[in-house]
């Protein structure tokens, strides 16, 4: 078959469960008419369906691939691909190419507990090469802090006091965001944050140094990201 999604389209993948073609909750069974003999059921059981379906992806679908139905920590999006599903019931599914974002969310949880939406960008991928639960995610997405905020806290004031100019720097608030990025397997992705200001250029001043220095120390950095996304500011 060769197929393209209308508008309304709407595509699931769980990612977070396992086991044959048969198994998959979308493909759904049912027996009719009256017990067989044995001769019969097993010329049944020796029968299997397979089908081999080439999808044309469009933003006319709108993708779910649930990472954990439990916290619903899930990416939702809109894109482009040439997929191929091979499904042959009783045994293996496959499915192969290449699903590039256009635009969608990313619905994380932070620790389990602390829900928050980042805006995936343009150009995100999804890449399968063989089991459907295991593709390959090379994505990135953003979290604008919901206000502009100030480096002071950012500062050690017991060795470094500020006045004059660089405090007043250090307290001006800019807009602040949290980029991630996603990579690796789908199911288990490796995630690396960020921290920034794109509209600060105070290079040099106290505030921006400490900016600066958090960024390269990948515990401190993942620690304020947190605080950022569970209190909105720096600690």
């Amino acid at each position: 078959m060769k197929i393209k999604p209308l508008k309304g389209s709407v595509f699931n993948l769980p990612i977070n469960s396992s086991g044959d073609a048969s198994s998959y909750d979308y493909i759904q069974f049912a027996e009719f008419g009256h017990a067989q003999d044995e001769q019969t059921k097993k010329k049944k059981s020796s029968n299997y369906v397979k089908m081999n379906i080439d999808i044309d992806a469009t933003p006319d679908a709108l993708v779910n691939i649930i990472l954990d139905q439990n916290t619903q920590e899930q990416i939702v999006a809109r894109g482009n691909g040439n997929l191929n599903l091979n499904i042959d019931l009783g045994n293996t599914m496959t499915m192969t190419g290449a699903y590039v974002i256009s635009e969608g969310k990313y619905n994380f949880n932070f620790r389990g507990v602390l829900p928050r939406i980042f805006d995936i960008s343009d150009g995100s991928k999804v890449t399968w090469s063989g089991d459907p639960l295991d593709a390959k995610v090379d994505i990135s997405a953003i979290f604008q802090a919901q206000k502009p905020l100030a480096l002071y806290n950012l500062i050690n004031q017991s060795t470094q006091p500020l006045e004059g100019t660089d405090l007043a720097e250090a307290k001006k608030t800019y807009k602040t965001f949290v980029p991630i990025t996603l990579s690796g397997s789908l199911g288990a992705p490796e995630i690396k944050f960020d921290i920034t200001q794109p509209d600060n250029k105070a290079v040099g001043t106290p505030g921006y140094i400490a900016l600066e220095n958090l960024r390269k120390n990948e515990n401190e950095l993942f620690s304020q990201a947190g605080v950022i996304l569970l209190l909105g500011d720096f600690k």
